[in-house]
């Protein structure tokens, strides 16, 4: 078998679970504590035919291995900011190929959440008002380096702004 197929055998399986545990929930409003390093869910780039773990964290060992979820920000579903961060040369690599009205799902323990993708744009790379906790809607924000041909510390972020479809 090869990483491909492996890769759709587990996602099944990974979507089997999360559906149990939803119908198991039945409607109880439950939150996660993960621990920094753990892989807690996908975000999906049908477009891009990719799915990245997330890692809960956004340090050098978090984004080594998926797209780290910022600390200081929600999670999908409680209805404020998500912050995914992830290296411009791994996993994000593709993300400049994105286009307005593209879908982005994330699929976390307890749901699956689809995104529309309605703003890109490029800020500083000490610019941290990408990272705002007061927001009181859900919203995705997805950041890397830029420009992503760049050889060494990126003097940009390039940021993505997607909000929920459901």
């Amino acid at each position: 078998m090869g990483g491909r197929e492996f890769y759709v055998l587990f996602r099944q399986d990974w979507q089997n679970w999360n559906r149990s545990l939803l119908k198991s929930m039945s409607g109880k409003k439950v939150r996660l504590d993960f621990t920094v390093g753990d892989t807690i869910g996908l975000v999906s780039f049908s477009m891009l035919d990719q799915d990245l773990p997330i890692i809960h964290g956004t340090h050098e060992d978090e984004l080594a291995r998926g797209v780290g979820h910022h600390q200081a920000t929600a999670l999908s579903g409680e209805g404020k900011q998500t912050l995914l961060s992830g290296h411009r040369d791994s996993v994000f690599r593709n993300l400049g190929k994105l286009e307005l009205g593209d879908i982005v799902e994330v699929v976390l323990p307890y749901g699956e959440f689809r995104y529309e993708i309605t703003d890109t744009y490029i800020v500083d790379a000490d610019d941290r008002t990408v990272i705002d906790s007061t927001i009181d809607t859900e919203i995705l924000t997805i950041s890397t380096c830029y420009p992503f041909s760049f050889i060494g510390p990126a003097p940009d972020r390039y940021i993505i702004e997607a909000v929920p479809l459901d």
